[in-house]
């Protein structure tokens, strides 16, 4: 377990102080290592990004819509993996779970700052996706 310290900073709360106001903004390659399913049609992912040399821990919330075209835009054998994911948890009713991918895949961002959230160790700010695309 790495300490807090070891942690990088939050991009979110770094974007916040840029005052991009109601401004959206667009992250055209975002590492997508793993994909959490939250609830039946809420999803989020987190990965560190880096601006400038710095790096910052960012955290992606989105709903059914930002899926769906993300589904859309991924290759067919990955997103023929997670639809079947999708389903299985559709079947058993328990839609908490984590998918974790061998390789990054590469997606494009297009986001707004979500609302100041509370962790157990520190505040964040997550970017709530309008839409996300495969970016290769």
């Amino acid at each position: 377990m790495s300490s807090r310290q070891d942690w990088s900073p939050d991009f979110g709360l770094y974007l916040a102080g840029l005052d991009l106001g109601d401004r959206g903004f667009v992250v055209p390659e975002f590492p997508m290592w793993n994909l959490y399913v939250r609830d039946r049609g809420t999803y989020g992912t987190g990965a560190n990004t880096s601006v400038e040399g710095q790096e910052y821990a960012a955290t992606v919330d989105f709903e059914q819509e930002a899926m769906d075209g993300l589904l859309e835009t991924l290759p067919a054998h990955i997103a023929d993996a997670i639809r079947d994911v999708l389903a299985e948890l559709d079947e058993s009713g328990d839609y908490f779970a984590k998918l974790q991918f061998p390789e990054p895949i590469m997606v494009t961002v297009e986001a707004h700052l979500g609302s100041v959230a509370h962790g157990e160790a520190e505040d964040f700010i997550p970017l709530v996706a309008d839409r996300i695309s495969y970016a290769g």
